[in-house]
């Protein structure tokens, strides 16, 4: 506990700083871990966020994702998946989203991103199948 709050008075005296002397992505990612087992929800979004800022972390990223799909964060949710080649983490927060809001509004957000042909495509088949296996949320 006692390092929590040394790397929280770190963080901000991060912010308060504006040298070049920076953290690392993998301390970024640490400070996320330890803010999220100690329940502090918007310091562990912060730290991941920063942490994915700065490097490729699939942890990190899948962190956001549960994050941002447990705040209804549709564009942030799908902007992650984006980032990420985890079927299954996309699949399980996809759903989570599609019961929530609705997979009419999932869809609409999705094509509202103008992504790629072949990024459409992939998230296009999570939906897909979320019709198909008949996903609380994906019928009118």
């Amino acid at each position: 506990m006692i390092i929590f709050f040394l790397g929280k008075r770190q963080v901000t005296y991060h912010q308060v700083r504006t040298t070049k002397d920076r953290k690392s992505g993998t301390d970024w990612e640490i400070y996320g871990d330890l803010a999220t087992r100690l329940h502090h929800r918007e310091e562990a979004k912060d730290a991941y966020q920063r942490c994915a800022d700065q490097k490729f972390s699939a942890k990190a990223l899948v962190r956001l994702l549960e994050i941002y799909a447990e705040e209804g964060q549709l564009h942030k949710t799908i902007e992650v998946s984006i980032k990420l080649c985890f079927p299954t983490a996309i699949a399980h927060n996809l759903n989570k989203l599609i019961q929530s809001e609705g997979l009419a509004k999932v869809q609409n957000t999705l094509i509202g991103l103008n992504t790629s042909p072949a990024i459409f495509k992939l998230l296009s088949r999570f939906l897909t199948r979320a019709k198909t296996f008949d996903v609380p949320g994906s019928t009118h």
